[in-house]
């Protein structure tokens, strides 16, 4: 039997509620949760499944939503780290700021991040999301003081178009796929290519993507600057804010 997602009480578990709510208007659709109180085996996977309750340590309780609804009474002023959600190779950090929630994270969080960051610049990219992200396997040379880069291949985003890449090394530099080509529907393509609206669409790449796509774009559209990251000067730090995303 196919697992279905769950849905969640807004009467039982409306804090939860909200989170999940927030996180929708984000333009997350896949992502893990984790709270700080649980057990390290314990994780909240959306889409929810029986799968997942049954495999990873558990479902949402109602005294899960006690101490949310306690962190929401707390004073206005205070800045509580509610949870860490996980999407797109990317740790998010969910706040609950002034009363209000908040997504902050680095696009720039790993030296294969800076690496595709530098290449994007290059080409006068420096607006984007990366969706789809996924390991080849295969470690480049190294990169500024990073030793270690792996090859990747994945999807930017930016608010004008919607590229593929594969970050690779060819003829002695890192590059973005654009020596390497695949064939499309009989058609050779470089894997640094621009995607048509026939590719994004329901019935092009494959089942969801226009989804991703469109959730990059709305997370391009909603997102602030706020400085650099505490950790990493080279890193730039974004936020999510509620009021804005439920607009």
């Amino acid at each position: 039997m196919t697992e279905q997602s769950q849905p969640i009480s807004e009467d039982r578990f409306p804090c939860f509620q909200r989170i999940l709510t927030f996180l929708a208007h984000c333009g997350l659709h896949s992502y893990g949760l984790r709270f700080p109180w649980f057990d390290e085996n314990r994780h909240l996977f959306y889409p929810f499944t029986h799968q997942y309750n049954q495999s990873h340590g558990g479902w949402f309780e109602a005294s899960d939503e006690a101490i949310l609804q306690h962190q929401e009474q707390a004073p206005i002023g205070t800045n509580i780290l509610v949870g860490k959600v996980f999407a797109d190779a990317i740790d998010y950090s969910l706040e609950l700021d002034h009363g209000y929630y908040r997504l902050r994270y680095s696009l720039v969080s790993t030296g294969r991040r800076q690496l595709i960051h530098d290449l994007l610049a290059e080409k006068g990219i420096t607006r984007y999301e990366i969706i789809d992200e996924v390991s080849e396997g295969r470690l480049l040379p190294p990169y500024q003081n990073f030793a270690e880069i792996e090859d990747c291949s994945g999807t930017v985003v930016t608010p004008v178009a919607v590229y593929g890449f594969w970050l690779d090394w060819t003829n002695g530099r890192h590059t973005l796929g654009e020596e390497r080509t695949y064939w499309h529907k009989g058609e050779e393509r470089s894997f640094w290519n621009e995607y048509t609206s026939e590719d994004i669409r329901p019935q092009g790449r494959f089942p969801g993507f226009e989804r991703e796509v469109e959730g990059a774009w709305q997370r391009l559209l909603l997102r602030r600057h706020v400085g650099a990251s505490e950790f990493e000067e080279t890193s730039e730090m974004w936020e999510l804010c509620e009021e804005d995303a439920n607009q």
